[in-house]
């Protein structure tokens, strides 16, 4: 009995204890109650459109009774006599990399004590910032302050690895490069085995489309919060292409795969902007999407001396993919003439990181042609992107 009269009693203080704190870190309405206790302290509304609007000033209490109780106030872009309509653009420079891009290594070899190992070397698919872009558009709704975003990215690159000589071994003899699991038809794959020398190029092309809900509001006097909902689709195609090359650079073997996918799934996360005063803020988003995946081809093709050796290929593979996004940066932004004006402009810098899971399909294919299957490489890509908005 003694229990459940001490589980009553702390269930009791906990009810109270919570209902305070909903009434001061809910939003916006507690802080007014504790510092609206006088006319004086009510800052005047000003901006004004078809309907009263609502300005806020940073680090200053909100109007008195504009808001109910538990109500977080909006935090989205106001303005007069306005469309209530966004665009913007980004530069991106990202850097794109994935696992399982190693194209071949040499073997090391051994004194006359074969515990001793001479060392080796693996030669790994070069990678590099490559230049990108972002385009979308969004506006307000009248209802509870939400607003609808899209958002489209465009990053398409060609990188290649030049032709590489195998190093010279430390007992002085030359090296040679032994071919991974590229190369899947033997016959190919033994004079890949003896080549001096490597190529690769790797093409990649994303194309990503999100779109969805959004409600900005402030958590405080200087922090805003953003949560998103909404879908998410991806489109990726990749190459690789890796050539065996002889001493005299001509090429001897080939090996050309490819994987194409399109992909389609809800994508949620939230954002956040520290106000620091002036316009200027510091600010971060994280996101995750879980996308139903379509691979709707994956194949190999081999020669051998320019005869084709192998061609093989699946299609239609479905699968389920996460993808993870997160960026943190800086950003500032300004009303033309003040709060009553028709337009706003904001620019921010972020550096992004993104994580897509089990893209390497294309390793992962060939290896199973030798009776066995790789890991599925992850996709990732990380970078600068530069943002301009204006809002009209």
């Amino acid at each position: 009995m003694n229990s459940i009269y001490k589980l009553v009693c702390l269930a009791a203080a906990f009810m109270v204890s919570a209902s305070g704190f909903a009434q001061t870190a809910s939003g916006q309405s507690g802080l007014a109650q504790n510092n609206c206790s006088t006319k004086k302290d009510c800052p005047t509304v000003t901006c004004m459109k078809k309907q009263p609007c609502d300005p806020f000033e940073q680090g200053m209490p909100l109007p008195c009774g504009k808001y109910p109780c538990a109500y977080n106030a909006p935090a989205g872009i106001c303005l007069r006599n306005a469309w209530d309509f966004d665009i913007f653009g980004s530069f991106i420079y990202w850097y794109a990399t994935q696992d399982d891009m190693d194209i071949a290594f040499v073997s090391p070899t051994f004194s006359i004590d074969p515990t001793v190992s001479h060392g080796g070397s693996v030669l790994y698919q070069r990678f590099n910032y490559e230049p990108g872009f972002k385009v979308g558009f969004g506006f307000n709704t009248d209802y509870d302050n939400w607003a609808f975003r899209a958002e489209y990215t465009w990053l398409h690159e060609t990188i290649n690895t030049g032709a590489t000589s195998a190093p010279v071994l430390p007992t002085g003899v030359a090296g040679v490069w032994s071919a991974n699991d590229w190369f899947a038809e033997p016959t190919v794959e033994d004079v890949a085995a003896t080549a001096p020398a490597f190529a690769s190029t790797w093409k990649l092309k994303l194309d990503m489309v999100d779109a969805g809900m959004t409600r900005p509001f402030y958590e405080g006097t200087r922090l805003t919060v953003t949560p998103f909902g909404g879908l998410r689709g991806l489109w990726l195609r990749q190459k690789m292409n890796v050539s065996a090359l002889d001493a005299t650079g001509a090429t001897v073997s080939t090996s050309n795969s490819r994987s194409n996918s399109w992909a389609v799934g809800p994508a949620t996360g939230v954002g956040g902007h520290w106000l620091l005063g002036g316009g200027f803020r510091f600010e971060g988003n994280a996101m995750a999407s879980l996308l139903y995946t379509r691979y709707t081809k994956i194949s190999v093709t081999e020669s051998d001396l320019g005869v084709l050796a192998v061609s093989s290929s699946v299609r239609d593979v479905s699968a389920v993919r996460p993808i993870a996004q997160l960026n943190v940066g800086i950003g500032w932004g300004m009303y033309f003439h003040g709060c009553s004006s028709d337009t706003y402009l904001d620019i921010s810098l972020d550096y992004e990181f993104l994580e897509f899971w089990n893209q390497n399909m294309m390793r992962n294919f060939d290896s199973q042609l030798l009776g066995f299957a790789d890991d599925i490489g992850d996709l990732q890509m990380h970078g600068l992107t530069a943002t301009v908005r204006f809002d009209f």
